[in-house]
Order: C-alpha cells, then structure tokens, then sequence
C-alpha cells in the first residue's frame, strides 16, 4: 500500500525491494516493507511508504526525491544522493533494518533484504509486536 499521495517535484529517484531467506535465493510473499525519511538529514523519521511484495517477493517501484543530478558535478556538493531507512517484516522472520539507504537522482535501485527465520536463531530473543501491529527486534 502506497501512502504517499504527493508526487514527487524536481529530482526523483527510483526504489523497489526483493525480500527473501536463505540468502536471497527463496523469494518472500507478503513481506512488509515500510520506508521511512533519514533523521540525520534532519527529518524526523517520518512514514512515507508502506510496501507488500509479491510471490516473487519483489516490492512495487516507488518514486522518492533526490538533489538535482546537477549537484553530482560539483566538488562543494557534500552528498548528491538521498538517504531513507528501511524496516521489513514477516511472521515467522526476524524483522530487519537497513539505515541510509542511498538513493540517486533518475536511477533506479533495487535493494535486497534477507529475511531470517526465527528457528535459524535457537535461543535468540523472539521480536515483540508493538501496539501498532509492527514488529520490533
């Protein structure tokens, strides 16, 4: 489910998922997959996706901004991409997050998330279901 309503204006980037176990190699269904802003670019950490993957266990493509492609070409430029944070879950898996997730103007990026079964991890902690039906590590 998409929850960004807003088009994107300017530079854009584009971003999908590929969710799965076992290294990679068995494809997740029904994986969520949520992104959200990077609060070290001085955002709070706000929502602005909320992704199912496929039987293939791949996320639909979303559009996310970016700096121009033009700040790529100067040396002052500090960072000519954009950076998101990533939380994935299923039943059964432990959750995952990816941090900075980088993203460049007018390329699309698609980025793997390895999914880990709970009964590969014997004695590790389960996750805990937060009262907003996400889970937390």
């Amino acid at each position: 489910m998409n929850t960004n309503t807003t088009p994107p204006q300017g530079s854009f980037g584009f971003l999908r998922f590929a969710v799965g176990t076992a290294s990679n190699t068995i494809p997740l269904k029904d994986a969520a997959v949520y992104v959200y802003t990077d609060p070290s670019n001085g955002d709070e950490g706000r929502l602005l996706y909320t992704l199912m993957t496929n039987e293939d266990g791949i996320t639909e493509t979303i559009t996310l901004p970016t700096p121009p492609l033009s700040e790529s070409f100067s040396p002052e430029s500090l960072k000519p991409y954009s950076t998101y944070n990533v939380f994935a879950a299923k039943q059964g898996f432990y959750p995952t997050e990816g941090r900075t997730v980088p993203l460049f103007p007018g390329i699309t990026s698609i980025q793997p998330i390895n999914l880990i079964p709970l009964s590969e991890m014997p004695g590790a902690p389960a996750p805990k279901e937060e009262s907003s039906g996400r889970l937390e590590p």
